[in-house]
């Protein structure tokens, strides 16, 4: 016969395991500041900041132009914010 826990100590469980996974992403993607990387770049936003994914799938973020949309592009990490990379285009 199966034991089933409550719903407080899943949803416990769950936020521990969220907050893990979010440290464990920041530790990963701080480990490219400083280093250049390939992205595709996904479009732009407000205020010409466009987003883009690395090979690892990590979201990062860089001014630029509009006819960026659609393009791989290197770029230099400069840092971690807000749950995405930021860097700039070499």
């Amino acid at each position: 016969m199966k034991v089933q826990i409550s719903g407080d100590i899943a949803r416990e469980r769950a936020a521990r395991l969220r907050a893990l996974s979010s440290e464990k992403q920041r530790s990963f993607a701080e480990g490219f500041i400083g280093r250049r990387v390939n992205i595709v770049v996904e479009g732009g936003g407000e205020h010409r900041i466009f987003k883009g994914l690395t090979e690892h799938y990590l979201p990062v973020r860089f001014s630029g132009n509009d006819h960026l949309t659609g393009t791989l592009q290197t770029l230099s990490i400069t840092g971690w914010q807000d749950d995405a990379l930021f860097g700039e285009l070499l």
